[in-house]
């Protein structure tokens, strides 16, 4: 899952910075990327992209004010 992950930022032409990615105790994982896109048509390109994968169940971005807990 994670290949197919990576493989679809690669497609868009967006690079990761930083990626995070643990299991869950149900079996799930759950993974946090950090993304560099170009403006927000290539943010959505990823996020479709990434939302017809196989496996994944939700993809939603999170802000830095989200993250910082702000």
């Amino acid at each position: 899952l994670l290949a197919h992950i990576s493989q679809s930022f690669t497609d868009q032409g967006v690079n990761i910075s930083q990626a995070h990615c643990r299991a869950t105790e149900d079996g799930r994982a759950v993974n946090t990327f950090h993304a560099l896109v170009k403006d927000l048509d290539q943010l959505k390109q990823v996020i479709r992209s990434l939302s017809r994968i196989k496996g994944v169940y939700s993809v939603d971005r999170v802000t830095s004010e989200a993250a910082s807990g702000s």
